[in-house]
């Protein structure tokens, strides 16, 4: 009965829309560092078409902080990871784009996830790259040159990769 079994387990309850489970794991895990980075990832984590909105929900919660490293970082690397959702489908996509803007202005570092994602983009059909490269491109044009200068290169130079 580990963290890791728990987060499993919750995954698949949220996949199965089994809100009362949130509710039990998030009183239980988020009044602790390492519970709450591991709610943070279980909800981000979720395979379904409802985790777009978990994960807005999440970053409204009082627990979350955009300042930790460790929650956004967590909750980028776990959406990220789910090219299917966080690339593929329009409310995702548009989630992905979100995040990025939201967690690079907080937090630079926390957002390289994003671009290791849209990496892959050539390796879908032109159709698809041309929707993932716009994408990148709103991206980088919501960033400040100055002000999220390490990102606003990193998305140029994968821009002219892809292009």
């Amino acid at each position: 009965d580990n963290m890791s079994d728990r987060g499993f387990a919750l995954r698949i309850l949220l996949e199965l829309g089994e809100k009362e489970a949130q509710e039990v794991a998030k009183k239980a895990w988020v009044g602790h560092t390492i519970g709450c980075e591991q709610y943070i990832a279980t909800v981000s984590s979720v395979d379904s078409e409802d985790t777009p909105a978990l994960i807005r929900e999440l970053i409204k919660e009082p627990f979350f902080e955009l300042a930790l490293a460790g929650h956004a970082r967590t909750c980028s690397r776990a959406w990220c990871g789910n090219f299917k959702r966080s690339l593929l489908t329009k409310e995702g996509l548009e989630l992905t784009k979100e995040l990025f803007l939201t967690v690079g202005k907080v937090n630079q570092m926390s957002a390289y996830g994003f671009i290791g994602t849209f990496s892959l983009a050539n390796k879908f059909e032109k159709p698809v790259q041309d929707v993932l490269i716009n994408a990148l491109k709103e991206m980088r044009a919501g960033l400040d040159p100055k002000e999220q200068e390490s990102l606003y290169s990193q998305t140029g130079r994968l821009l002219s990769g892809l292009e």
